[in-house]
């Protein structure tokens, strides 16, 4: 029988975790590395895609960020090479469900415009498809990325257009939810700049959770136990994202959470599946606020296709 995508991508996680690494943090180790894009369309892929894709060019050694699916590949007139398998990849296809009215419930729905306007149900169905990275198809063996300037100042600017209370002088880095507030180190705590700066992003994922903001539940864990790795563990994604979206290459000074995670992923193997959508949305509502303080227009593209 087929192992199904979210066993395939729960085991693989499992596997990189019991020998200590954290698949999440490889762009860090990759001074071109960012989020997985689209070659044809320029769309950025998301959620879970993203650290599936990060994982495929981690065992495999890809240099590229760019990926195709065989169709796209064929209209760019462009061959994979033999012998090449493509990486499993989902999307949400919105599909309806048309309601059955009877006698019964007829003259209710008649009676309720809002209700009798609902002759249908709509529900995400999972579809999958497959991606092939740049590296794959014939003469692109080597791709050399463009570097990003400025990672720093993007970061601050990010930082900034969330308007979080942030208070410095602190040892611990931590956001306390009952006063809103984000607690750091200063910056000269830190091995570099970016360490402060990927460890300050982790905070901020972590206050775009407050009930003010995405009122973020963690009632998507299975056991109360994992709670708080379950929260860690989209601060840890949320943050993994706008690093490498920034250009951010530095490691997140904090506790280790690993053996919390395996327990969490061996009990649920959906959970790195509904902790990477909501990392997803932190990182959505963050550059939400950055663009419109910019004056660009919002633009996010809810599919995971691209």
């Amino acid at each position: 029988m087929k192992q199904s995508i979210d066993d395939e991508v729960t085991q693989a996680i499992i596997a990189n975790l019991e020998k200590g690494v954290k698949p999440w943090n490889y762009p860090w180790q990759k001074s071109t590395f960012r989020i997985p894009t689209n070659l044809k369309t320029g769309n950025p892929y998301r959620g879970i895609n993203v650290l599936n894709l990060w994982m495929k060019t981690q065992k495999q050694g890809f240099t590229s960020k760019d990926w195709v699916t065989f169709r796209q590949a064929s209209e760019l007139n462009h061959t994979i090479k033999q012998g090449e398998h493509g990486t499993k990849c989902l999307y949400f296809k919105l599909c309806e469900y048309k309601l059955k009215k009877d006698a019964s419930n007829e003259q209710e729905l008649h009676s309720d415009q809002t209700t009798h306007q609902k002759s249908a149900l709509f529900y995400p169905m999972p579809k999958i498809f497959y991606l092939f990275n740049l590296n794959q198809l014939e003469g692109m063996d080597v791709v050399e990325e463009p570097i990003l300037t400025n990672p720093i100042e993007q970061a601050e600017a990010l930082i900034k257009a969330s308007s979080a209370k942030i208070i410095y002088g602190r040892e611990a880095a931590f956001f306390r939810h009952s006063s809103d507030e984000i607690y750091m180190p200063t910056p000269q705590k830190f091995s570099s700049l970016n360490d402060y700066y990927a460890t300050l992003l982790h905070e901020l994922i972590h206050w775009t959770g407050h009930d003010n903001r995405l009122h973020r539940s963690n009632s998507w864990v299975s056991k109360p136990a994992s709670l708080y790795a379950g929260e860690e563990l989209v601060a840890e994604l949320g943050s993994a994202f706008l690093c490498a979206d920034l250009g951010i290459k530095g490691e997140i000074q904090h506790a280790s959470y690993i053996d919390s995670w395996l327990r969490l992923f061996r009990d649920d193997k959906r959970a790195i599946f509904k902790a990477a959508a909501l990392a997803q949305q932190a990182f959505d509502y963050l550059k939400s606020l950055q663009l419109s303080q910019t004056g660009l227009p919002e633009v996010i593209n809810a599919r995971v296709i691209a």
